[in-house]
């Protein structure tokens, strides 16, 4: 992967926890190419099964393509993609696929 061809995101994962839908989400996007460089984890809400993830991506293959693959795992509530740009002022909206 040449560096100027990689796209860089942030996805937010929003799923419930214990069935392993955050290691077969990982899983997914490293079969598809991307380096996983950043993790984080928060509450996503009052219930304690529901948690969010949030996940910087990079690679040069199709981000879209990938967050509706994850959006389409059992266990997944919402994907939210939030592409990085080099450029603020290019920065495009956050993308939900659920």
């Amino acid at each position: 992967m040449h560096r100027r061809d990689a796209k860089s995101a942030r996805l937010c994962l929003i799923y419930r926890q214990g069935a392993g839908t955050l290691q077969t989400a990982l899983t997914e996007a490293t079969r598809r190419g991307f380096a996983l460089t950043e993790l984080s984890f928060a509450a996503a809400g009052p219930q304690e099964e529901i948690v969010s993830a949030t996940v910087r991506i990079e690679g040069i293959a199709s981000i879209d393509d990938l967050a509706i693959a994850i959006a389409r795992l059992d266990g997944i509530v919402n994907v939210e993609s939030d592409p990085i740009t080099s450029h603020a002022e290019d920065k495009p909206e956050p993308r939900s696929y659920l």
